[in-house]
């Protein structure tokens, strides 16, 4: 084990966009208070009509906490721009950066999780004065391909990031000092020459030089054996082009970690319409996943996005049928959306009928699904409470808070800390 004491959590920025949100659940729970200070969230009891009867789907994520004194215990979320990084003034009060918070202050943390690279990066500089990682052309050129998560049409985005030439991505470490960096690389199609890293102070040589015919995933753990402020990565060949995801810091060798692969403008088919390239990565985080939360359905509903019930309904189960193969025991949480306004007033899909899909989904698979409608209201409610930005879609910080305190009450609820 590298440390036992729990570190400040690392903030993680995804890269921005668009749109998120709506509302019920899997399981019925009288919620303990969050132990964090914030006496504006109170205990509540769960509504009966949420329960859709699955009471022993979060059973694994609830074990892999208790043991996370000893092993990783790794929860990925997969979601779009109110789960990544739009809304609150404050980045910290992201709902997920909110539950990184929450996990920090009561179990030993692992890692800051997965840092993709991000696109829509004109848009997006999330905190707008520290972004994590920054881009140099050079000489050289950067573009996105198709794999890693990746969407086509309205809001496209790719997931990989490809450097040629002297290109460079940059990311700064976070304060915190991890011990090691984990990066998630595609083989090369071309020279295989490989990945240089380096620091401002010194070279930790050349990795990833796996070459294939296509793009497949792969992963480099690099040690850390001083403490530099940015990292930097770039082709080992001038002629050669490589294929970068992320990167994850690590701190400890047990504890829990918060994989946020979310993106601005994601819809269902972003993750759910070629599975194995735009998952791939998923399958090389270190420990595997004993939790996952899909918080997708507002782009999908939003007219002029393209989504139609039954092309939602099968994007979501090749998700979770996916998210199976990796992990036959994995939690999988459906976390309902929030009832946005442009969500409300769709015509091809509107976010009720999303919803019933959701829990459809949740009842074949066994699977828990949890709507915070009911705790958040509607979006004339909701707007009224504070909860809405000015865009109709997005929290505020207030309420981004709330998301996040009602899946701390799911997720933690029965499940203690398991040592420091």
């Amino acid at each position: 084990m590298r440390r036992s004491q729990v570190y400040k959590t690392m903030t993680v920025a995804a890269f921005v966009a668009a749109a998120s949100a709506t509302g019920l659940y899997s399981q019925t729970f009288a919620p303990r208070a969050p132990q964090y200070g914030q006496s504006n969230y109170a205990a509540r009891s769960w509504d009966q009509s949420a329960d859709t009867g699955t009471q022993e789907s979060l059973s694994s994520w609830r074990q892999a906490l208790a043991s996370s004194n000893r092993k990783v215990a790794n929860a990925v979320i997969i979601g779009d721009s109110i789960a990544c990084c739009v809304g609150p003034q404050n980045y910290e009060n992201v709902w997920t950066n909110s539950l990184r918070s929450y996990i920090g202050a009561q179990y030993k943390q692992h890692g800051g999780g997965v840092i993709p690279v991000g696109n829509n990066n004109t848009n997006a500089q999330i905190p707008p004065e520290n972004p994590p990682w920054s881009l140099h052309n050079n000489t050289g050129q950067i573009t996105s391909l198709n794999y890693g998560p990746y969407q086509t049409g309205v809001g496209a985005f790719g997931g990989v990031f490809k450097l040629s030439g002297n290109a460079e991505l940059t990311l700064l470490v976070p304060e915190n000092r991890p011990y090691k960096v984990v990066l998630y690389y595609a083989s090369s199609t071309d020279s295989g020459a490989g990945i240089v890293v380096q620091s401002e102070k010194k070279s930790f040589g050349v990795v990833a030089k796996e070459k294939s015919s296509t793009l497949l995933a792969h992963t480099a753990v690099i040690s850390l054996d001083h403490y530099p402020s940015t990292l930097s990565f770039s082709s080992a060949s001038a002629n050669g082009s490589i294929y970068i995801y992320g990167a994850e810091f690590l701190y400890d060798d047990a504890g829990v970690s918060i994989h946020n692969i979310s993106h601005g403008y994601a819809r269902s088919d972003a993750y759910g319409a070629d599975t194995a390239n735009q998952l791939a990565f998923l399958d090389h985080i270190p420990g595997g996943i004993q939790l996952a939360v899909i918080n997708l359905g507002v782009n999908d509903s939003i007219d002029g996005t393209g989504s139609t019930a039954s092309e939602y309904r099968s994007n979501m189960q090749n998700i979770i049928s996916y998210l199976r193969q990796l992990n036959p025991d994995m939690s999988i949480l459906i976390y309902d959306e929030i009832s946005t306004n442009p969500g409300e007033a769709a015509t091809l899909l509107p976010q009720s009928l999303i919803r019933e899909q959701e829990q459809q989904l949740a009842q074949a698979n066994r699977i828990s699904y949890y709507s915070p409608l009911s705790s958040w209201g509607d979006f004339a409610t909701a707007s009224q409470r504070g909860y809405f930005t000015s865009d109709g879609v997005h929290p505020t910080d207030l309420g981004d808070r709330k998301l996040a305190n009602l899946l701390e009450e799911i997720l933690f609820e029965d499940a203690f800390p398991a040592g420091r």
